[in-house]
């Protein structure tokens, strides 16, 4: 699982970002894309890292948020799954 952010700027400030996630199943092959998302609000936020739970059924990911705070959320997997879609091939 990766995570990946995407910045909207304006008059060279960045205005807000959002985050795809992304499955890879076979040799860093992108398999899955999650539809565009936000954590905690449209601005700033930084997914710094992704880890399973100990039963594997609970994403947590530590995200920064406006450069300024430090939160982790905790996603279910099945929340995910919903999320995500096949991505295209280009091999």
């Amino acid at each position: 699982m990766s995570a990946f952010h995407r910045l909207l700027w304006i008059n060279d400030n960045v205005c807000s970002s959002d985050h795809l996630l992304g499955f890879e199943e076979h040799k860093w092959k992108l398999e899955y894309i999650s539809t565009p998302f936000y954590f905690d609000h449209k601005g700033i936020e930084f997914c710094k890292s992704i880890s399973y739970s100990y039963d594997e059924k609970v994403l947590l990911m530590g995200i920064g948020i406006e450069d300024r705070e430090a939160w982790i959320y905790f996603v279910s997997t099945d929340t995910i799954d919903k999320m995500l879609l096949k991505a295209m091939s280009y091999y």
